[in-house]
């Protein structure tokens, strides 16, 4: 509910006109928008449903927050269509003067169905964890795409960080800087510099893996199905990440306590992952504290606990994984 209220009041600030959201469906598609419907997810993005007279939809994203540029969105979202991955087509991708600055805006055909998140309350657990196998096999193609570096690429092709151990550190040293937030937000000192052992040990253990595209934020409101319960496509590559495979898998044990993991590991392909089972836990950990850092700072209380609560619980994981 919190959630939705602070949604809401980012949107509102939101509102370009129109007549340039028209102008720019025009120009994409050549066709006469008529109608559109503001779309109020995420924080960073204006995204609009445009309707057209000839009873076509069309996305509009208008970039409001992010520092992503959607040049690298959509660098992203070819790298995966290569591998078969069911993402939009992008119709515009250009930068425009928006309220005095530059503003990068982008047109995206309309992805079928609905997302899963949508559907779970209607479908049963064995339904809901059979998409999930199947969400599964899609994440491997995804994580196909092989990069040269670490977390975000840059315009120019150069990478944030040149390899996982660099980006742990920095990681770690960011923290570290924010102890007395972690402790404000209910942990122990011991508590997060365990944290911080656990994920030097393990990033060591990792250099021998490739580094790999990974989606970001890979949960059933990204995920699009019909009413077969088909994926019909991913949405939202704009969180994606340069990482091990294990940051993807991370993030859904950290964000999205009711999704059983195993079903997506197992559409993946399990033995690729037997091994990863404690660093999966271990940088879900690390991953977690930069969460609870911010929204302590930002004095939201019930994103707060639950990062705190997932934290916790997830430090009990035993070692070997049999619970993750």
């Amino acid at each position: 509910m919190k959630t939705s209220l602070l949604l809401n009041k980012i949107h509102a600030q939101f509102n370009t006109s129109k007549h340039i959201v028209f102008d720019l469906v025009k120009k994409a598609t050549n066709k006469q928008a008529v109608k559109r419907t503001k779309i109020r997810k995420g924080f960073d993005s204006e995204v609009y449903l445009v309707d057209t007279t000839d009873d076509m939809q069309f996305i509009m994203k208008i970039n409001r927050a992010s520092e992503l540029s959607y040049v690298q969105e959509a660098w992203v979202m070819d790298q995966v269509r290569n591998n078969k991955v069911p993402v939009a087509d992008i119709l515009l991708l250009d930068s425009i003067n928006i309220d005095g600055q530059a503003t990068d805006v982008m047109v995206q055909s309309v992805i079928g169905g609905v997302s899963l998140q949508s559907r779970r309350i209607n479908i049963s657990s064995q339904q809901f964890s059979q998409v999930l196998e199947k969400a599964g096999e899609i994440l491997a193609r995804i994580h196909k795409t092989k990069v040269e570096g670490c977390w975000r690429r840059n315009d120019n092709g150069t990478w944030t960080f040149p390899d996982w151990q660099s980006l742990v550190q920095k990681t770690i040293d960011d923290r570290r800087s924010e102890m007395a937030l972690l402790i404000q937000g209910g942990l122990t000192e011991y508590q997060v510099e365990d944290i911080f052992r656990r994920q030097v040990k393990q990033a060591k253990k990792l250099d021998d893996l490739p580094l790999v595209l990974n989606h970001g934020d890979f949960m059933p409101e990204h995920i699009y199905v019909n009413d077969n319960l088909q994926i019909t496509g991913i949405i939202d590559l704009g969180d994606y990440k340069g990482a091990p495979i294990i940051h993807d898998f991370a993030f859904i044990i950290f964000m999205g306590p009711n999704i059983p993991l195993e079903s997506i590991m197992k559409g993946y392909g399990e033995e690729r992952l037997d091994f990863l089972h404690d660093a999966i836990r271990d940088y879900a950990l690390l991953y977690g504290l930069g969460h609870l850092a911010r929204n302590v700072k930002l004095g939201r209380k019930p994103e707060s606990e639950f990062n705190k609560e997932r934290i916790i619980k997830i430090l009990n994981i035993p070692i070997g994984g049999e619970n993750i």
